[in-house]
């Protein structure tokens, strides 16, 4: 039950990120970029890929996402990188 309530609590979290991030009001891009990541991760690592394959699978999805949650927040917020 612990974990099912820090679970809710994160995506809880994520939501308001996401809907702040995308509406240009706060650059929360750092955050929105590891959660894809650390799916990918988590998803090579059932997957039994090695731990360099989970490594630079993670690491290439944070930044593509990166950089495209970048530009869009530049594009909502008027041409800002972070506010």
């Amino acid at each position: 039950m612990l974990a099912a309530a820090a679970a809710l609590g994160s995506l809880a979290g994520l939501e308001i990120s996401i809907r702040e991030h995308v509406a240009g009001y706060r650059s929360h891009t750092t955050l929105l970029a590891a959660a894809p990541g650390v799916l990918t991760m988590g998803a090579l690592f059932f997957a039994g890929a090695p731990r360099w394959t989970m490594l630079a699978g993670g690491l290439f999805v944070f930044v593509t996402a990166y950089y495209l949650l970048r530009e869009l927040f530049k594009r909502r917020s008027g041409g800002y990188g972070f506010k």
